[in-house]
């Protein structure tokens, strides 16, 4: 996926505009679609540089979008991209069609052995020796008006697996554009306002498509003149979270089978199963305490239970029950408040992975850039700032979380801290504050112990992950 070259647009020359613009009465769409191949041959084909077609549009169109450009400015664009093909490939650009696709067809196979594809076999464990084939099919043309486009999609969320198309898509554009990342894509939302028809039928095709091959797809489509054109379709890459939730789902759906289901989670990992979860949206940091503190209110019998359980655990294993700071975060670039004069080298930036992401110091704030959800810790000394928190597996068992917040993420992940001396005899106080209140009050009263609720949070956190 993506390994591999792709040219478009094959067969046209100076020959063939005129046929086309008569063909389709769009002067703008040829010319449009004529300057990409030159451009793109030139840059896969002959192997120029792609900096001198980008000198050529700079020269003409300035600081404007390309897809501002009338008919009249995108012939002479094409014009402009000959004459760089011309002098810098030493030859004119091919104008027999039949040449072109000799030559777009050798660089395809010419690219099996580029270097991304050789690393992409090299991790995937994909024998050479294989080989490829190269397909050739007719052109549909994204890039026809405002009806058209050209987008990518997954018939399922690739982050968590939601049951719902998950769509990248650009109007007035051809396939390169989406995939290069040069243009910033849309979502389904303008998709499906602008051309509700064509949303409907990427639904049904999206249904059709996991039907087929009960598996989420990650697929690519075109529109041309409100009309949809499937072009290719692979199983799609997906998060564990999503891997569960889908192989779940689809068995539910009657796609799958339990063993397949079974099959298709075995090899997942159980603790990077959880979600994570942004605890304020407003960005203002929380505490939350894991464990309970005595000394705040009034020793009651309802209490000494579950203060002692509590207590006892914190002792036991304090890295599970300790306070943290949580503060919302967002993919992107981040600024954390930090102590002025505070040197670099005593602060580390981590993912969930553990690996350090890099960050600057400005004044009293520190800047880092994550590019994908998670959880990022912050250290500065020893004091923790943990950006989306999700709770240890080990509450999950007979303690309610706090809400919004899911559970999932290994005790390893964050580091330990030394337990205070007090925790110790405060266990014992509450253990001999249950056997005080039970001589004192609890012969004349008949008292029935309930499941626990956390006080901060009556409500238990109800998500998660169900498991074949």
């Amino acid at each position: 996926p993506g390994m591999m070259e792709t040219l478009l647009n094959i067969g046209l020359c100076n020959a063939t505009v005129g046929g086309l613009i008569r063909q389709t009465g769009n002067p703008r769409l040829v010319w449009d679609a004529y300057r990409r191949l030159v451009a793109a041959y030139g840059e896969i084909v002959t192997g120029l540089s792609a900096q001198l077609f980008e000198a050529a549009t700079a020269a003409l169109i300035d600081t404007r979008d390309e897809r501002d450009l009338d008919f009249a400015e995108l012939r002479e664009l094409t014009h402009r991209f000959l004459e760089v093909y011309a002098h810098a490939a030493g030859r004119p650009f091919p104008q027999a069609p039949h040449l072109q696709l000799a030559g777009a067809i050798e660089a395809v196979f010419a690219s099996w052995r580029s270097p991304k594809a050789c690393a992409y076999r090299r991790l995937n464990s994909i024998p050479a020796a294989v080989g490829t084939a190269v397909t050739v099919q007719s052109m549909v043309f994204g890039n026809a008006g405002g009806q058209s486009g050209a987008g990518v999609g997954f018939t399922r969320d690739p982050a968590t697996g939601e049951p719902a198309l998950w769509v990248d898509f650009l109007f007035n554009a051809q396939g390169e554009d989406v995939v290069s990342g040069r243009r910033s894509a849309n979502g389904h939302d303008k998709l499906a306002a602008v051309l509700p028809e064509v949303w409907q039928a990427l639904l049904d095709a999206a249904r059709q498509l996991e039907h087929a091959f009960a598996e989420m797809q990650d697929f690519e489509f075109t529109v041309q003149d409100s009309q949809l054109f499937m072009l290719q379709t692979r199983t799609g890459k997906r998060t564990p979270c999503a891997a569960a939730r889908i192989a779940l789902d689809m068995l539910d759906e009657g796609l799958i089978d339990a063993d397949l289901a079974r099959a298709r989670t075995a090899g997942l990992d159980r603790t990077a199963l959880g979600r994570t979860r942004i605890v304020a949206r407003d960005g203002a940091i929380k505490n939350v305490a894991i464990g309970f503190n005595p000394t705040r209110g009034s020793m009651k019998y309802e209490l000494a239970t579950p203060l002692l359980i509590a207590n006892v655990l914190r002792w036991m294993n304090p890295s599970a029950y300790r306070r943290f700071e949580l503060q919302a975060g967002s993919v992107g670039t981040t600024t954390v408040p930090i102590e002025a004069n505070t040197n670099a080298a005593d602060v580390k930036v981590l993912d969930e992975s553990n690996r350090e992401l890099p960050f600057s110091i400005e004044g009293d704030s520190l800047r880092f850039f994550s590019g994908s959800p998670g959880t990022i810790r912050v250290q500065t000394g020893d004091r923790e700032l943990v950006y989306s928190l999700t709770l240890p597996a080990l509450a999950e068992a007979s303690w309610p979380t706090p809400g919004g917040v899911a559970t999932g993420i290994p005790e390893k992940t964050f580091s330990e801290s030394s337990a205070t001396d007090i925790w110790p005899w405060l266990a014992i106080a509450g253990a001999l504050g249950l056997l005080a209140d039970w001589i004192l009050f609890g012969r004349n009263r008949a008292t029935q112990l309930t499941s626990f609720t956390a006080p901060w949070n009556k409500t238990a956190n109800k998500s998660g992950s169900k498991a074949a």
